[in-house]
């Protein structure tokens, strides 16, 4: 039977709990992720998990575990309370503004990594543009702004960006676009309607084991649920500020591609919604009762 029962939202938190727990040798059942038997050793693994709940994916096995389709948590979660025109003119952002969401993570090592790179993306796109543009940023639960200021936000006096207490979801859906950090965020974004680029970059050494250990066609989370790449993806070296800016251009520029993905995002909310709670229930009280 199982120790221990446990959720993995996204990559990095699912390797940071599996790695913790499975040294200590507990056995589980997560959502989503993929760990190969030859891989689960490296990662200090006794053995690979009995059960996995997936949001992505028809109910099957997987690798020699069984998966059960439970739909996702997030479908419950994620509301707004305001119009993007009311958000706007609570902030006193013009209506005429193009406005673009930058999500560059949750922890400082993501945003040393990424705010830099996502603040000179705003930079271009500021400065190539004859409108008006605003580029919104909710601060993160776990960062302060002190932590924004000592990775790049402190040299964007040029760049007519706002940090947001609060109101995370308001924020992302009063914008047209949205650049950001790999992680459940994609995911929010794509139940709100919102275009984006997606973005990660690593330490090299993470980066290039990384690779060796692990092949995925996409990487992040909205790609990995919708089995394609409907939005871009740049990861590491290909995270350039220039194609960044020119990520948010396409689909700024492109009301018909944009209102295509917004069609696919709608296809997918009707596919995971399900009684997530009771589907993982049933499906680990199964698992409990061997």
């Amino acid at each position: 039977g199982l120790d221990e029962v446990f959720q993995g939202a996204s990559v990095d938190v699912y390797q940071r709990q599996v790695k913790h727990r499975a040294r200590r040798g507990v056995e589980g059942a997560h959502v989503g992720g993929v760990v190969d038997d030859d891989v689960a050793p490296v990662l200090g693994y006794r053995q690979a998990p009995h059960m996995r709940l997936t949001c992505g994916d028809t109910s099957r096995r997987q690798r020699g575990v069984d998966a059960h389709y439970v739909g996702h948590p997030l479908l419950d979660s994620v509301r707004v309370s305001t119009t993007p025109a009311e958000f706007c003119l609570a902030h006193g952002i013009p209506q005429s503004a193009r406005r673009v969401c930058l999500l560059p993570g949750s922890r400082k090592s993501e945003i040393g990594f990424l705010l830099p790179k996502f603040i000179e993306a705003a930079r271009m796109l500021q400065h190539g543009s004859h409108e008006d543009m605003v580029f919104l940023l909710p601060l993160a639960s776990t960062l302060s702004e002190k932590d924004l200021l000592e990775n790049g936000l402190a040299g964007a006096a040029d760049v007519n960006l706002r940090v947001v207490l609060g109101q995370r979801y308001e924020v992302m859906a009063a914008c047209e676009a949205a650049i950001a950090a790999s992680g459940t965020v994609t995911l929010e974004l794509a139940l709100l309607d919102i275009p984006m680029v997606v973005s990660y970059r690593l330490s090299p050494l993470t980066y290039h084991l990384g690779r060796m250990l692990v092949k995925l066609d996409h990487f992040s989370l909205v790609n990995l649920i919708a089995g394609s790449g409907v939005v871009p993806e740049l990861l590491q070296d290909a995270a350039t500020p220039q194609a960044l800016a020119a990520g948010v251009l396409d689909w700024m520029g492109s009301p018909q591609k944009a209102q295509a993905l917004g069609e696919r995002f709608m296809t997918l909310h009707h596919e995971l919604r399900r009684d997530t709670a009771q589907l993982a229930t049933d499906a680990i009280e199964k698992v409990l009762a061997r």
